[in-house]
C-alpha cells in the first residue's frame, strides 16, 4: 500500500499516472482562477490543482484551457473540512 510521503517524493507525471490507475475522484472547488480536484488514494487524500487559463487571463475568445500546476497530498484536517462545508452548503 503507497503511502502519503512516498506519493509526495514521486515526480508529478508519476503522480499523475498514479492518480489516473489508482485514485478515485471525490469532488471539485474552486479557488480563485484555480480548479481543485480531490481524489483519495487507500489511506490518503491528495488535492490536483488546475489554473483555469480563461478566468486567469480573462481574454475573450480564449478556448478554456486548464493547466495543471501542483499535486498535493492533504495532511490537515481543516483541508478536508473545506470539502465537506462545500458539499453541506451544495444540499441547502
Amino acid at each position: 500500500m503507497l503511502k502519503a510521503k512516498d506519493f509526495e517524493f514521486m515526480k508529478m507525471e508519476k503522480q499523475e499516472e498514479y492518480l489516473s490507475s489508482e485514485g478515485n475522484f471525490i469532488a471539485c472547488r474552486s479557488h480563485d482562477q484555480y480548479y481543485v480536484d480531490l481524489y483519495s488514494i487507500s489511506n490518503f487524500f491528495v488535492e490536483v490543482w488546475y489554473v483555469n487559463m480563461e478566468e486567469a487571463f480573462n481574454k475573450e475568445g480564449l478556448a478554456e484551457i486548464s493547466l495543471l500546476t501542483d499535486i498535493k497530498t492533504i495532511s490537515q484536517e481543516k483541508d478536508i473540512n473545506r470539502y465537506i462545508e462545500l458539499y453541506e452548503n451544495s444540499r441547502v
